[in-house]
Formats: structure tokens, C-alpha cells, sequence
């Protein structure tokens, strides 16, 4: 795992994702303990989803203890509804990540 003093931010290539996307690139930032925000581009779009009480661990951690269904929702946009294609794909892009940011060989 990459350094996660406080203010790192760590970038992730996904390559190869496990579900059948495009390659996915995963921006960790933490701002301060218990502060951190994830940041998930795939084929020109991007989501991000910010956490402001995520104990004493690191973003990585905490993201990696929830499972795809609730980082596809954190990953909506809070403006609009999303279409049933939308969230599939998101879904999609957010299984590809945690199943990458699980993976001991990944650290």
C-alpha cells in the first residue's frame, strides 16, 4: 500500500477490470484522520464520493470494508436520478474497484 500520511493521494490503474469496462483510474485522497474522498474515472466520466467520519482508517481501508451496491450509490450524483443503465454500469466500474483495491497483489 502506498503512503497514507495524511494529505497522500494514491492513483490505482485498473487495467484490467473484472467486470468487462473499460480501464478505470481510482484517485484515494486523505485530507486528515478520518477525512477522505475517492475520485473513479472510466471511459471520459467520473464520480466521486467524499467521507467525513471514517474512524482512524485511511480511505483505502474504509472504502474496501463496503461492498459494490453501496460505493455505486455514494458514486451517484446527487443531482439527478440516475437511468437503470447508469447505475448497471456504475455498478459495474464500482465492482471492478473494489474487487482491484482488495486484492493483496494490489498493495
Amino acid at each position: 500500500m502506498s503512503d497514507t500520511s495524511m494529505g497522500a493521494i494514491t492513483h490505482c490503474y485498473v487495467e484490467n477490470p473484472s467486470e468487462k469496462t473499460d480501464p478505470i483510474h481510482v484517485y484515494l485522497h486523505d485530507f486528515c484522520k478520518g477525512h477522505g474522498m475517492i475520485t473513479v474515472t472510466c471511459w471520459g466520466t467520473a464520480w466521486t464520493a467524499f467521507w467525513g467520519a471514517m474512524g482512524d482508517r485511511p480511505v483505502r481501508e474504509f472504502v474496501t470494508g463496503t461492498d459494490a451496491d453501496y460505493m455505486c450509490k455514494k458514486l451517484a450524483s446527487s443531482d439527478r436520478k440516475s437511468t437503470k443503465g447508469e447505475y448497471v454500469y456504475r455498478l459495474k466500474v464500482a465492482t471492478s474497484v473494489l474487487n482491484y483495491l482488495k486484492d493483496p497483489a494490489n498493495v
